[in-house]
């Protein structure tokens, strides 16, 4: 079912790029296939585009330490791998990312930290990857899972979805946890 998800919103952002309109078919171009070396393996999530028509996301594996990266695509398809997660940095990125109005990509990883419960991050333009949170399992909750996560309208803080406990955790970027700010959902989100 992800899969599917996955690609109805991949094809929906390729018509958009491309200029395809509702009453023609569509014609669709591969912009990249992903080796499962370096270049990553298992696109995961969402694409974002950019003003530039640049698309970014994840894979799931793959990449230096086949634990996932960061990538952008560009209109014609040549990819860049902005980060390559290594295991404490993170690893298995399954949400995608999202912007900010600098550029920031900010997404988490189900797995890796300090605890190997997840991760939430950001990679600058320029790909230099921070850890925001590492998941510890207790009041913080484990493994952010595809629930996915959403930038506060103020840019202040990132929510995200938590499997491992039923909220949205809010984390500001110097990795203070607000539990004011917790907003109660349903199990897995």
């Amino acid at each position: 079912m992800h899969r599917r998800l996955l690609a109805a919103i991949l094809a929906a952002a390729l018509v958009a790029l491309l200029g395809g309109s509702a009453g023609a078919a569509p014609t669709f171009t591969t912009l990249h296939s992903f080796t499962g070396g370096a270049d990553g393996a298992g696109p995961a999530g969402t694409l974002i585009a950019d003003a530039a028509g640049n698309l970014y996301g994840v894979t799931a594996t793959g990449g230096a330490s086949d634990q996932g990266t960061v990538f952008r695509l560009s209109p014609a398809g040549a990819e860049t791998v902005l980060h390559s997660f290594a295991g404490l940095d993170g690893a298995r990125p399954l949400s995608g990312v999202i912007a900010d109005a600098a550029g920031n990509l900010y997404g988490t990883t189900v797995v890796g930290g300090a605890s190997d419960l997840g991760t939430v991050f950001v990679v600058t333009p320029d790909g230099i990857e921070t850890v925001l949170h590492s998941f510890a399992g207790g009041s913080d909750g484990a493994h952010p899972d595809r629930g996915g996560h959403a930038l506060a309208a103020n840019g202040a803080g990132i929510f995200v979805c938590v499997s491992d406990m039923p909220n949205h955790n809010r984390f500001a970027p110097n990795d203070n946890e607000d539990n004011q700010f917790n907003i109660r959902v349903a199990p897995g989100c």
